[in-house]
């Protein structure tokens, strides 16, 4: 068995679960009568699938398929494959997280204690 990326869907909530996509998949190719089919074949029939699904879901969302997702791995890949750059996407990413958890998240109860306790010394 191989596992096959066959596109991404960015979007704004949670959606359709990895076994609901695979049912919804092997019921397609199924009903075409051969679920045996080249990777080719399975890549465009997951990305209707995939459009299908999507439009049931109660999110906005954008999806890749096909050459835009190339290049998109392509480019996950060469970030991974080079520290210095990983390393510095992560370190915007994390203080982006801590600056959001301070400002709106977990850590801004705390921040809104400290403050009030601060003003009434």
């Amino acid at each position: 068995m191989t596992n096959h990326i066959v596109g991404l869907a960015f979007c704004d909530g949670e959606i359709f679960s990895n076994l609901h996509f695979t049912q919804a998949l092997y019921d397609a190719l199924n009903t075409k009568g051969d679920i045996h089919v080249s990777i080719g074949e399975l890549r465009q029939e997951a990305a209707i699938v995939a459009e299908t699904c999507l439009k049931q879901e109660p999110v906005r969302s954008t999806t890749v398929f096909g050459f835009e997702l190339e290049q998109l791995l392509e480019e996950v890949t060469g970030i991974y494959q080079d520290e210095v750059k990983l390393r510095t996407i992560m370190t915007t990413l994390y203080q982006q997280t801590q600056s959001y958890s301070e400002s709106y998240g977990a850590l801004f109860p705390e921040r809104k204690k400290k403050a009030r306790q601060g003003s009434s010394i």
